[in-house]
């Protein structure tokens, strides 16, 4: 390694620190670990977010890109470099964030004495891709095969890791993503510059937060804000960059909404923008964890969200203190021809039902900030160091 400062053996790997929901908690995870705990944050690809230059990531074990189904066939040299980075530096405990570095970490402890515990970040019924599919299904063979304990981030991830993938609950544990509310609730405070549309006008702004993917929902997002706007005018923030933007602009132009949709792109900083919301607007098709639910719930930012998860019930509650859960999103080709189905309908309903009542939202908004405690920083990481000194200790099941 870079930095000899780790004397633990132990290590967080990720395949690249990019500006994603992942890269952000792992990164929070590995600054409030060194804490209580001496432990590293190892990435595969040199490339790092402006947002992270701050996070001493102290090892490059490749060269470039990161590994994903494109770069599957850097995985020998990886492992070899793995191999050699494991060797020098005395690695005791890998702790792999995607399923591709999961693999190698478990291939590479039969020749070198060293415990893996795997965090699982996605449901494993969904996979974006073919290989991603063929990943997952080959980790978790390894994960039942030699036992390997695992961190879920939601019971919901832990159900499908059980039925679907048949490993024993005993090597799971559940850990929510930890979320940093302090620092959250302070820049939040800071100031943003709303689009000039906005300034001024006392209609209310809806955010939405997430890579612009087709998991992500966004056309029926789009769909539904069309139909608010004859009832509620308003304007939607969708922050997030993906392959989707063109054609999700050309889809706001389609419906005419060109002066009140606005795609601000990715953000540093997106609680300012939250704190500006009246409403996070959660369309996603499926999620193992809403990291920005709980977020804005931090922020005191009601949500309305798709059922698109058992980890969303988890996060709200069942009592809509909090927000609304609309029916899960009915996924189809074509959208622009038709008017709105069953499930769209239950999310604008949802929407127009907190923004036509003043007093539900303000205990809404009183709601969310006691309940995001309950995923604060602090309440994760005292589990994640449990855990893990109980995998240095132990080859039992934890």
């Amino acid at each position: 390694m870079t930095n000899r400062n780790n004397k633990s053996g132990i290590i967080i790997i990720i395949s690249s620190i990019l500006g994603g929901g992942a890269s952000k908690i792992v990164v929070t995870l590995h600054n409030q670990l060194t804490k209580h705990i001496d432990v590293e944050l190892v990435q595969v690809s040199e490339t790092i977010e402006n947002s992270f230059n701050s996070t001493n990531v102290n090892t490059l074990i490749s060269t470039s890109n990161k590994l994903s189904d494109k770069t599957w066939y850097k995985l020998p040299v990886t492992l070899v470099k793995f191999l050699k980075l494991c060797y020098n530096n005395k690695i005791k405990l890998v702790l792999p964030i995607d399923p591709w570095l999961g693999i190698i970490s478990i291939i590479s402890s039969y020749l070198h004495n060293h415990k893996t515990l795997v965090s699982i970040h996605s449901m494993p019924s969904f996979s974006e891709t073919t290989l991603d599919s063929y990943a997952r299904k080959i980790l978790y063979v390894l994960i039942r095969i030699k036992k390997i304990p695992v961190v879920a981030v939601s019971n919901g991830v832990k159900e499908e890791l059980t039925s679907l993938c048949h490993i024993n609950s005993e090597q799971i544990t559940v850990i929510h993503n930890p979320i940093d509310i302090s620092t959250i609730k302070k820049k939040g405070e800071e100031t943003v510059n709303l689009p000039q549309q906005m300034q001024g006008i006392k209609n209310p702004i809806l955010i939405s937060i997430g890579r612009l993917v087709d998991v992500k929902g966004h056309k029926y997002l789009i769909r539904i804000f069309a139909e608010l706007q004859k009832t509620n005018p308003s304007y939607l923030m969708i922050l997030g960059t993906g392959p989707n933007e063109q054609y999700l602009r050309n889809l706001t132009k389609r419906y005419n909404l060109s002066e009140r949709v606005f795609f601000m792109g990715w953000q540093e900083n997106p609680y300012k923008y939250i704190a500006k919301s009246k409403v996070l607007v959660h369309s996603s098709l499926s999620e193992s964890f809403g990291n920005v639910i709980v977020e804005a719930m931090a922020l005191g930012c009601p949500v309305v969200s798709t059922r698109c998860s058992p980890s969303i019930e988890e996060i709200m509650g069942t009592d809509n203190a909090c927000g609304f859960i609309s029916k899960e999103i009915s996924e189809r080709e074509d959208i622009i021809t038709e008017t709105l189905d069953e499930s769209e309908l239950d999310f604008l309903n949802k929407i127009q039902t907190i923004l036509d009542n003043p007093e539900m939202y303000e205990k809404m908004s009183c709601a969310c900030l006691e309940r995001a405690k309950l995923f604060d920083v602090n309440v994760g990481v005292q589990k994640y160091v449990r855990i893990i000194e109980k995998s240095m200790t132990t080859d039992s099941k934890i």
